[in-house]
């Protein structure tokens, strides 16, 4: 599934997928756990993150 939504992603150029796929699944777990204790949890923020970071990633020459 990661492979078909990141196959042509400028991340999929830098990171094996299967890495991708595990940190995906742990920060999913993460959020439940943060969510079980009360944690305030700013997916807004974190959304924002990721894509910057893509948006650097891809903005590399030669990635």
């Amino acid at each position: 599934m990661v492979e078909r939504l990141l196959g042509d992603s400028p991340l999929a150029a830098v990171l094996p997928l299967d890495l991708v796929a595990q940190v995906a699944a742990s920060a999913f777990f993460g959020l439940a756990v943060m969510e079980l204790v009360g944690a305030e949890v700013d997916i807004d923020g974190m959304t924002a993150l990721v894509s910057t970071l893509l948006q650097l990633t891809a903005s590399q020459p030669g990635v």
